[in-house]
């Protein structure tokens, strides 16, 4: 999709998450809700459920309500600097955000304590 994290995530096999230097609200994000495999499968569900009924494709209003309920962000504050980081055009010419991406990139840095 072309974006500053999927050129990280190519080269994430070569890296570790400390080298990588993530902004520090997502190294908060995954301190506070990415340490257990449990608590990720409940975001992921929640997720699913209230927010990617039709589309796993948000627009910025959805994403920043959903940022702001799932992971506690100001949408004012951090809530747009996650949306910055993520947003890709779509066929539309849309700034949308890919969830499913998200959740996998932050998956991938917390690896879960280790």
């Amino acid at each position: 999709m072309g974006n500053i994290f999927e050129t990280e995530c190519n080269t994430f096999l070569e890296k570790s998450a400390q080298q990588m230097k993530p902004p520090s609200f997502l190294m908060e994000i995954i301190q506070e809700q990415f340490r257990e495999p449990f608590k990720v499968h409940k975001i992921i569900q929640d997720a699913s459920y209230h927010w990617l009924s039709f589309s796993s494709l948000l627009r910025k209003k959805d994403f920043l309500a959903m940022a702001e309920q799932m992971f506690f962000l100001d949408p004012d504050g951090d809530g747009k600097k996650l949306y910055k980081l993520f947003r890709v055009k779509n066929s539309q010419g849309e700034s949308v955000v890919n969830v499913p991406e998200i959740i996998a990139i932050l998956v991938l840095l917390s690896n879960f304590g280790q």
